[in-house]
């Protein structure tokens, strides 16, 4: 883990590295049916990037983004002890959510079961 990450091209370059590693071999693994793969992904780029990557193509994708309320976000943010940068960070990549090419699920007033639910629902 790099505490704290420091976004550069290098260490972006190394996480995604990291990523495919990680999902190459979840591929590999033929007892494995279902693949959540779970980060922080705020531009097509980044989507592009790791998929591209990937020489196991035979899956299906379903892109989804979490989205709240800027408030809400703010709240959950601060309850997880995050400093003032990394919120306002996040309240400037929110908008780049509402671009992008994925399944929006607003978590706003929605408990974890919901949200687990609703992915269940769009994926099996």
């Amino acid at each position: 883990m790099i505490n704290p990450f420091e976004v550069n091209k290098g260490n972006k370059e190394m996480v995604e590295s990291n990523i495919n590693f990680l999902l190459e071999n979840y591929f590999k693994n033929s007892s494995i049916k279902t693949i959540i793969f779970s980060w922080v992904i705020s531009n097509e780029k980044i989507f592009s990037n790791i998929l591209d990557r990937l020489t196991y193509k035979n899956f299906t994708t379903y892109k989804i983004s979490l989205i709240c309320d800027p408030e809400i976000l703010i709240k959950r943010m601060e309850n997880d002890g995050r400093n003032r940068d990394q919120i306002q960070n996040s309240l400037k990549r929110q908008q780049n959510y509402m671009k992008m090419d994925t399944h929006k699920i607003d978590t706003t007033k929605k408990d974890l079961e919901d949200i687990i639910r609703e992915i269940k629902e769009m994926i099996y």
